[in-house]
């Protein structure tokens, strides 16, 4: 097939993509059926050790990569899961992934002290490509605990992996300190970009997401701070929702220091769906709604609907249809509806869409979801909110995290940081 068809696309099962991405998708089959041989051992050593070994022989019989991944598919367990969506926050994988990330100024992990029983203690990322002169206040600490004025700043190429909290300074300054307040810099004049990353609800973390957001920090100039809420299954809906609203209106408040001047919300997949559920709850709750809402590839819907999307892309090697429904069980609660507006912002009424800021939806032409986030776009549009959409035909969801793995994500991730910077310059 590869010789008689080299440009065309097919549809079939594990290989939905163009021929560009075989090699893409082969490792990536290739990875999960390895885990699938070893998930059974609870030592890590032994876990990893036969997964090397049992990937070396699959990589020699595709046929047996496929047998593999149809038992796996049949049985895919939210364990199962979460490990091969959480890979990408392995130390090992972690070190050598930051070694050729951008180097930014700040990107440090903080501790937000639990406000209510509802709402548990809160992580946050702060990432900034430029040195920016404000004091994290007392109440909220790192994740060493430690003065945040007595760390020293560490280029990039000597990282400790040992912190999960890190400094990466190319010029020199001085972070997160009083002494290094510049004349004339006027705080209130910095917008904030409030991130929320993806994952199914089930995996991943901030800085698993780093290897787009520092590019972002650096097209825009400002600060991210994202959002590490806790996940599913352990704290199902609607724990990472409060946890993620409550750190929006905590920068509206000036909590970290100062007032934002704009307030823009971005995420991916499961992170958009907070997006759009968080700007529902400002709208419904009277408080202040977002500069702007920038939502990659967003999962706006958490019905077990069969969209043509989803059907085409049924055994989709990313995000299968049975992926999707082990995220919507860990996620919903037994006797919540899916159709809840703040689960599946979809389903909001038009009177509250009409009143969303401008929203910028970002797709792939290769997703599940593609249907739902359309639905939601010509929804918001035929209200009357200004809508700008764009599908990159050819990648595959979850492309912002492949852009070492994927022929067009890097260029995609730029387009992304282009957007978020006209979202600041407001």
């Amino acid at each position: 097939v590869d010789k008689l068809l080299p440009n065309v696309k097919i549809t079939s099962f594990w290989y939905q993509f163009y021929f560009d991405l075989k090699i893409f998708i082969r490792l990536l089959n290739t990875t999960k059926a390895s885990f699938a041989t070893s998930f059974h051992f609870e030592n890590p050593l032994l876990r990893y050790g036969k997964a090397m070994t049992a990937g070396g022989l699959l990589a020699l019989r595709p046929d047996k990569v496929n047998s593999k991944l149809r038992e796996q598919e049949q049985q895919l367990s939210p364990e199962f899961a979460q490990f091969i969506w959480n890979l990408p926050d392995n130390p090992f994988l972690k070190f050598f992934d930051h070694l050729t990330l951008p180097a930014v100024a700040l990107s440090k992990k903080y501790i937000v002290p639990s406000p209510s029983a509802d709402v548990p203690e809160i992580r946050i990322w702060l990432i900034s490509a430029d040195p920016i002169p404000f004091v994290v206040p007392s109440s909220v600490h790192s994740i060493l605990d430690s003065p945040i004025q007595q760390r020293t700043p560490v280029n990039t190429r000597s990282v400790n992996l040992n912190m999960s909290n890190r400094f990466y300074n190319n010029r020199n300054s001085q972070i997160l300190s009083a002494s290094s307040r510049q004349s004339g810099f006027n705080l209130q004049d910095l917008p904030v970009i409030l991130h929320f990353h993806g994952g199914g609800f089930i995996s991943m973390s901030p800085e698993s997401h780093e290897v787009y957001l520092r590019e972002w920090a650096e097209a825009t100039k400002t600060l991210i701070v994202s959002v590490d809420y806790d996940k599913a299954p352990n704290h199902p809906w609607p724990i990472a929702l409060n946890q993620c609203f409550y750190i929006y209106k905590w920068l509206l408040e000036g909590n970290l220091g100062f007032r934002p001047r704009t307030v823009t919300l971005a995420g991916d997949s499961a992170g958009g769906n907070l997006t759009a559920a968080i700007t529902i709850r400002a709208i419904t709750e009277g408080i202040q709604k977002p500069e702007s809402c920038v939502m990659i590839y967003p999962a706006v819907n958490l019905t077990r609907s069969l969209t043509p999307s989803r059907i085409m892309n049924m055994n989709d090697p990313i995000v299968s249809y049975s992926f999707l429904m082990v995220c919507l069980t860990a996620y919903l609660p037994p006797n919540e509806s899916a159709t809840n507006p703040l689960i599946s912002p979809l389903f909001a009424p038009d009177e509250v869409l009409a009143q969303f800021p401008v929203c910028y939806f970002i797709g792939a032409g290769y997703d599940p979801l593609l249907d739902d986030y359309v639905g939601m776009a010509r929804r918001l549009m035929d209200v009357g909110v200004d809508v700008l959409f764009r599908v990159y035909e050819d990648l595959p969801h979850g492309f912002l995290n492949m852009p070492k793995l994927v022929f067009g994500a890097r260029r995609a991730i730029q387009d992304v940081g282009l957007c978020l910077r006209h979202c600041s310059s407001k």
